[in-house]
């Protein structure tokens, strides 16, 4: 009986071992029991501790994948079209050489989110979604309008950053969302009938709300439905919808570590 209860004892230990272990979500790197920066690509995969609120919320995402891409027309010598930017601390949103050339993608990890938080994902009730983005250019002296569209196909994020150049490319890029997986629509594919408006420096202000409340009711919606979360992410382009002689702004990505106990990284926040 004892030899039976030490057996049971050993096994629970390492199935416990077993389950500790966790891969860095961007290079797919083993990571050690307790780590927050992922020492291959030194992607941060957890909050070292609880930064402050920015604003209250009953659920607040800090985590996820996103990437910088851009038009054929809006590439330079530097950066070009085939290439993302998966792995850079900010990047552009707006119009260079192509209206809607400078696109970014994000997806949050909404599932670790509610996880984290003790919270059951499909028992929750959304009653407003908010996303806050943080324009990382020292002086504002322009507005971009912008529209936020949930995507359709999920995409790789990729580590290409800008001014380093890569023969293989390694994420998403204008014509494809991950490598040899082309887009049915080069730059993405979105839902078209459903958007989110935001204005990007208004009032000259480094930080912007968009209320996403629509696009995240739907994906609760089919959670419902389905019982499976199912969230590709979204886009955030310029509103070519609205006439306006701006370029381009940047934000920061959620590669950025805090500033202290202030997070300038993209949240979702979740009431």
């Amino acid at each position: 009986m004892k030899k039976w209860l030490a057996t049971c004892v050993l096994t629970l230990l390492v199935a416990a071992k077993l389950l500790a272990v966790s891969y860095c979500p961007g290079c797919n790197f083993r990571l050690s029991e307790g780590a927050f920066q992922c020492p291959k690509c030194l992607r941060m995969v957890k909050w070292p501790y609880t930064p402050a609120r920015s604003e209250k919320a009953r659920v607040i995402v800090r985590t996820g994948k996103d990437a910088f891409i851009r038009h054929p027309r809006s590439q330079n010598r530097a950066w070009k079209s085939a290439a993302n930017a998966g792995g850079d601390l900010s990047g552009q949103i707006g119009s260079w050489g192509f209206v809607t050339g400078l696109r970014y993608l994000i997806c949050f990890d909404v599932p670790r989110a509610f996880a984290e938080a003790g919270l059951n994902l499909s028992e929750f009730r959304l009653r407003q979604a908010k996303l806050r983005l943080v324009i990382a250019d020292r002086n504002i002296n322009q507005q971009v309008p912008v529209r936020v569209y949930p995507l359709t196909r999920p995409f790789l994020e990729g580590n290409n950053r800008f001014h380093i150049r890569r023969r293989k490319a390694d994420g998403c890029n204008w014509e494809f969302s991950a490598p040899l997986l082309s887009w049915h629509i080069p730059g993405g594919d979105y839902l078209e009938s459903l958007s989110a408006p935001g204005i990007l420096g208004l009032n000259s202000k480094h930080e912007v709300f968009i209320d996403v409340t629509e696009i995240f009711a739907m994906r609760f919606a089919e959670l419902k439905t389905t019982g499976v979360w199912n969230d590709p992410g979204l886009i955030i382009m310029r509103d070519h919808q609205i006439p306006s002689s701006c370029t381009f702004l940047s934000i920061y990505s959620l590669e950025t570590k805090p500033r202290g106990q202030q997070v300038i990284s993209p949240q979702l926040f979740l009431y």
